[in-house]
Order: C-alpha cells, then sequence, then structure tokens
C-alpha cells in the first residue's frame, strides 16, 4: 500500500522563509514523502531556491503558476498533481518539527477508520525564537468547529477524505481551510494530537496580518453558515458554538454587529445549564471520590 505524505507548498515570494521551510521537510524521520512546491507567480528569488532543492532531490517537485491564482487553486494545482495516501499542506514560513510524519501517519495506521489529524503547534516570531503564545489540543472541544477555526496549521488527511470532499474553495479564499475542516469534521472521524509537532511563524508579512480584517471576518461569517447546512440536525453545544462564532465575526464587520446576539444569549444559557453545569459537577463528584 502506498504510504508516501503528500506535501503541497503554495508560496508568492516567500524567499526570506523558504529554506527553512523546505529543510524541515527534509529533516523528517518519515522518509517517504513528496514535497510538491507551487510556486504563484513570484518576483523574488523563491523560483531559484526552488529549483536547486528540486534539482538535488526526486523527492522535491516545482511548479510555477502563470499567473497569481491565489491560494486555494494553488492548494489545487498541487494536491491534483500528489500521489500519495495521507496528504497535507504547510507554508513557506513555518516549520516541521522532525517527527510529525511520523506521528501523524501512525495514528492513522493505528486506526483504519480516522481520516483527519492535527497536532498542537509552537508560535515562534520572524526571528524563529518562541513567542508565550502556542496552539494546543489538549482537552480540545471537536464541537467548537461549528464557529472557529480550532485545526491549527499541522494537520494531515487521507487520500479518501480527499476523494470525498474534494477541491478548496476558491470562493472563500481567506477561509479555505476553514471550510475545508468543516466539511471535513461534518464526514470523517477527526483525532487531535497533543504532542507540538509545528512552529507557527507569526510576523507582520504572514496573509493573516496583511489582509483587511473585516474581509476575512465576512468570509468565516460566509463559511460557518454555509457548512452548518452539512449537518442534519445541531445539537445544543453546536448551536452555540455556531452563534458564538457567528457573533465574533460579525462583531468584526462594520454591518449590523448585534444581529446573532440574541440567538448568542439564548444558546448560552442552554450551553451553560446543559454542557457546562453537568461536567463542573462531575469534576466535584470525581474529586470527592478520589478523597473517599
Amino acid at each position: 500500500m502506498n504510504k508516501t505524505v503528500s506535501v503541497v507548498l503554495p508560496v508568492f515570494n516567500g524567499d526570506d522563509y523558504l529554506r527553512e521551510s523546505i529543510d524541515s521537510i527534509l529533516n523528517q524521520t518519515y522518509r517517504d514523502w513528496e514535497l510538491l512546491i507551487i510556486d504563484d507567480g513570484s518576483e523574488d528569488e523563491t523560483p531559484r531556491i526552488a529549483k536547486e532543492y528540486a534539482d538535488k532531490d526526486p523527492r522535491i517537485l516545482y511548479y510555477r503558476n502563470d499567473q497569481n491564482i491565489k491560494l486555494p487553486r494553488s492548494l489545487n494545482r498541487g494536491f491534483a498533481l500528489s500521489k500519495g495516501q495521507y496528504l497535507t499542506w504547510t507554508s513557506h514560513d513555518n516549520i516541521y518539527y522532525p517527527d510529525a510524519f511520523e506521528t501523524m501517519v501512525g495514528e492513522f495506521e493505528k486506526d483504519p477508520e480516522l481520516g483527519f489529524v492535527f497536532s498542537s503547534c509552537d508560535v515562534i516570531d520572524k526571528d524563529g525564537k518562541k513567542t508565550n503564545d502556542w496552539f494546543m489540543t489538549k482537552g480540545m472541544e471537536l464541537r467548537k468547529i461549528l464557529g472557529a477555526n480550532i485545526v491549527g496549521a499541522c494537520f494531515m488527511y487521507t487520500r479518501r477524505v480527499y476523494a470525498v470532499i474534494g477541491d478548496y474553495n476558491p470562493d472563500l479564499f481567506l477561509a479555505e481551510d476553514f471550510d475545508y475542516w468543516q466539511r471535513i469534521f461534518a464526514s470523517f472521524k477527526v483525532k487531535p494530537i497533543e504532542k507540538i509537532l509545528y512552529a507557527y511563524r507569526d510576523h507582520e508579512d504572514s496573509l493573516t496580518h496583511t489582509e483587511d480584517g473585516e474581509k476575512i471576518a465576512r468570509v468565516c461569517e460566509k463559511t460557518i453558515l454555509k457548512n452548518a447546512l452539512l449537518y442534519d440536525k445541531l445539537d445544543r453545544v453546536q448551536k452555540f458554538y455556531m452563534f458564538e462564532g457567528l457573533n465574533y465575526y460579525r462583531e468584526k464587520s462594520s454591518v449590523d454587529s448585534d444581529f446573532y446576539k440574541f440567538y448568542l444569549d439564548y444558546y448560552s444559557k442552554i450551553h451553560i445549564l446543559f454542557y457546562r453545569a453537568p461536567k463542573k459537577l462531575q469534576r466535584m463528584v470525581d474529586a470527592v471520590r478520589k478523597k473517599d
């Protein structure tokens, strides 16, 4: 069986950090991988750097778009060219830790029903130093995906998932990943990995910082509303997380920021009564039993 990990690396003018990103893949303890670099019309040293690596290692493949087609279409091109059983993508400015692929593939090998995994991540600054922030999956409530992108930057899914879910949506640029994860969560078994396997670089030139925040909020709101229809029936907790997300993104918009407030207030009370309070009570009961 093909156990290859296909990694798509879309990049536009990424010569500042590209070597670090590629080197982190070369340093993986899991050796059966292919790297597909999709250059989205870079005007810096990105082509030279990418070709340099591709010339040295046959597992590294370089493709250049004829014009700038943005992230979702670049991802779609990369995965259409991929051959691996396990799929993931990364950014030119982020770094895998050496055991990332081995750990994620190991989860799929242990559970054939698993479709998607995602791990905890460090956050580093522009110089590669760890910050006081991090993304942790421990105790993650998976139903939060209804209103927030809880996946982070390190993930992997199977070719079976790709065959069912299909392409990233070009109309949801800036939320293409959020949309894709929501579609996966609605149809496949998902598992968070507590171990930190990745370093996400937070810097002023990243896509998150350079794009308009209100534009991001609008497309995230659109994504949440679209994908809520994937579920036959939402439970109380799912509705709470959905309206929490909708309210959060609407508050970042200049249009009717109180639109979801009534629904959020209502489901917040339901969430406390039927979810948080029982869990707190159970923790108190467990603590008493331990003392006895």
